[in-house]
């Protein structure tokens, strides 16, 4: 089947985006759907749940686990012991290092590469997001016979740091990154460090296009004399020890009040960080926001808040959107010295960080903070959000796409 634009009959170039996330809400993928549709593509998707501006949506299947209490039935039974036998074919494949089988013998790598290749008859392009969807999509770029964009967000091989991840899935995930990563004609990532690594492991040429979201057109507001909000949205996730935050506002002076956005705070982790922050009065959850209105949430506030610990390689090298949403949020910025992040406010003089990764030595730089002092960060963080901004990034996107897609 041919798809063409509406006006003057012209044929739409097609491009498959490939992600195991939510792509409403997530927004490096968003973006992609968005610019390349505008940019008058045929777009579809493959993910958890549609990004509702997709021309066609395949859902991409996940693991499913069967119950056989809440519906008793020899049906359920029959799907819980063949569901137990994969599983443990699976282990098998990965304790023995026999990764090809452990990848391909997935239940939803296989229905997600059948379900595409029975619902989309051909393709221009295919852009994978994160390492786990390139092996499924270098055999798809084969069978369309069509170039191929891997996105990663992290670095795939150190993506954690326990004990189990470093035996198992470290060597998986180099095993994946050296076969596979050749296979593509193009390939970005968020950061600098992270770039670095996958061009120094695997001799790929790789680029950085960061996760800046789209320009608000707002201003920054000037500090009160006597309060100063700090605030954190994101996931109440407990590898990203959020509590360090609220064991923080116990070494700051009383001007200062924390202010929580997160989802996920239903979760046994999100009831503790509440139960942790009871006993101090300047700390407040709110419920999160969507992206749309992330900006001008954030504007309310004076100085966006992330100390993240570098419990692995990523977390050391992350530079997540939330850096630049405090940006177009006009906030000043404050932080633990990760390196990417510290760039951004080295250029820009936006922010300020630790010598380390320590809570006193962060609530010493914050208290000697003045209204001054942040109201200038904010004034640089309004500059800085003409530049660091999605529309900025959209051209590279889009000419990289034209050039592999062979579009005028």
């Amino acid at each position: 089947m041919e798809y063409y634009a509406r006006k003057g009959k012209k044929k739409l170039k097609k491009i498959l985006i490939i992600s195991k996330s939510n792509l409403d809400i997530d927004p490096r993928v968003y973006k992609q759907i968005l610019f390349l549709k505008e940019a008058g593509y045929y777009i579809t998707t493959c993910g958890l749940k549609p990004s509702n501006i997709e021309d066609q949506f395949i859902k991409l299947e996940k693991r499913k686990s069967f119950s056989i209490w809440k519906k008793f039935s020899i049906e359920n039974v029959i799907k819980k012991i063949v569901e137990k036998i994969r599983l443990t074919i699976e282990k098998i494949y990965l304790y023995t290092k026999q990764y090809e089988k452990h990848y391909w013998n997935q239940d939803y790598v296989r229905k997600t590469l059948s379900s595409i290749r029975d619902k989309v008859d051909n393709v221009d392009l295919i852009i994978a997001n994160d390492i786990p969807a390139l092996p499924l999509s270098v055999k798809l770029k084969k069978w369309f016979n069509c170039n191929l964009y891997i996105d990663a967000h992290e670095y795939e091989p150190l993506h954690f740091n326990t004990k189990h991840f470093i035996k198992y899935y470290e060597g998986y995930w180099t095993y994946f990154c050296g076969k596979y990563l050749p296979h593509a004609e193009h390939m970005t990532t968020v950061c600098d460090g992270i770039a670095n690594k996958y061009s120094e492991e695997f001799r790929v040429k790789c680029d950085v296009l960061m996760n800046t979201p789209f320009y608000a057109d707002l201003q920054p507001n000037k500090t009160k004399n006597n309060t100063i909000k700090l605030v954190h949205h994101g996931a109440a996730s407990r590898r990203r020890v959020l509590e360090n935050m609220i064991y923080l506002m116990d070494q700051l002076d009383k001007r200062f009040e924390l202010h929580f956005f997160l989802i996920n705070m239903h979760t046994s982790y999100g009831k503790e960080l509440k139960k942790i922050a009871n006993e101090n009065e300047r700390i407040f959850f709110h419920n999160p926001v969507d992206m749309k209105t992330l900006s001008g949430t954030l504007n309310q506030f004076d100085i966006g808040l992330y100390l993240l610990t570098p419990d692995s390689f990523n977390q050391e090298m992350a530079l997540p959107n939330k850096i630049f949403e405090f940006i177009q949020g006009r906030l000043g910025i404050a932080i633990w010295p990760s390196p990417e992040m510290k760039k951004i406010i080295d250029k820009y003089e936006n922010g300020v960080y630790s010598e380390d990764f320590n809570i006193e030595k962060m609530s010493f730089v914050l208290n000697r903070m003045s209204k001054d002092k942040i109201d200038y960060m904010k004034k640089n963080s309004h500059l800085a959000a003409k530049e660091l901004n999605a529309e900025r990034t959209k051209a590279y996107l889009v000419n990289t796409v034209n050039n592999l897609t062979k579009k005028e």
